[in-house]
Protein backbone atom coordinates (compact mmCIF):
# COMPACT_ATOMS: atom_id res chain seq x y z
CA UNK A 1 0.00 0.00 0.00
CA UNK A 2 1.42 3.31 -0.78
CA UNK A 3 2.32 5.27 2.29
CA UNK A 4 1.91 8.90 0.91
CA UNK A 5 -1.92 8.02 -0.28
CA UNK A 6 -2.81 4.90 1.10
CA UNK A 7 -4.88 4.37 -1.75
CA UNK A 8 -3.06 2.34 -3.96
CA UNK A 9 -0.54 -0.52 -4.30
CA UNK A 10 3.10 1.12 -3.84
CA UNK A 11 5.35 1.06 -6.63
CA UNK A 12 8.51 3.21 -8.01
CA UNK A 13 5.89 4.53 -11.08
CA UNK A 14 2.91 5.11 -8.75
CA UNK A 15 4.85 6.99 -6.11
CA UNK A 16 6.78 9.25 -8.09
CA UNK A 17 4.80 10.02 -11.11
CA UNK A 18 0.54 8.92 -10.29
CA UNK A 19 0.25 9.72 -6.52
CA UNK A 20 -2.02 12.36 -5.98
CA UNK A 21 0.49 13.93 -3.64
CA UNK A 22 3.61 13.64 -5.93
CA UNK A 23 0.90 15.21 -8.74
CA UNK A 24 0.62 18.00 -6.78
CA UNK A 25 4.44 18.36 -6.10
CA UNK A 26 5.22 18.04 -10.09
CA UNK A 27 2.39 20.18 -10.84
CA UNK A 28 4.15 23.08 -8.98
CA UNK A 29 7.41 22.56 -10.78
CA UNK A 30 5.17 22.70 -14.81
CA UNK A 31 3.94 25.94 -13.61
CA UNK A 32 7.26 27.33 -12.49
CA UNK A 33 9.33 26.29 -15.33
CA UNK A 34 6.10 26.10 -18.20
CA UNK A 35 6.46 22.73 -19.13
CA UNK A 36 4.55 19.68 -19.31
CA UNK A 37 3.19 16.31 -17.72
CA UNK A 38 5.66 14.21 -16.42
CA UNK A 39 4.66 10.57 -17.23
CA UNK A 40 7.92 8.86 -16.08
CA UNK A 41 11.79 8.99 -15.58
CA UNK A 42 12.49 9.47 -19.30
CA UNK A 43 10.28 12.85 -19.12
CA UNK A 44 11.87 13.86 -16.27
CA UNK A 45 15.54 13.36 -18.09
CA UNK A 46 14.43 15.26 -21.27
CA UNK A 47 13.55 17.86 -19.44
CA UNK A 48 16.27 18.00 -17.36
CA UNK A 49 18.64 18.15 -20.57
CA UNK A 50 16.70 20.06 -22.70
CA UNK A 51 16.43 23.79 -23.68
CA UNK A 52 18.85 26.21 -21.16
CA UNK A 53 22.23 27.09 -20.57
CA UNK A 54 24.12 25.00 -18.45
CA UNK A 55 23.18 27.23 -15.33
CA UNK A 56 19.54 26.72 -16.23
CA UNK A 57 19.80 22.87 -16.65
CA UNK A 58 21.60 22.63 -13.39
CA UNK A 59 18.63 24.58 -11.61
CA UNK A 60 16.38 22.03 -13.31
CA UNK A 61 18.28 19.34 -11.75
CA UNK A 62 18.36 21.00 -8.35
CA UNK A 63 14.99 21.76 -8.67
CA UNK A 64 13.61 17.62 -9.74
CA UNK A 65 16.32 16.38 -6.80
CA UNK A 66 14.31 18.99 -4.21
CA UNK A 67 11.46 16.69 -5.48
CA UNK A 68 12.57 13.67 -5.42
CA UNK A 69 13.34 14.14 -1.90
CA UNK A 70 10.07 15.69 -0.84
CA UNK A 71 8.49 12.46 -2.21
Amino acid sequence: MCTLCVKHEESIQHLFFECSNALHIWSCVRQIFLTSHFSNKDDLLYFIKSDGSPLVKLIKLVVITFCIWMI
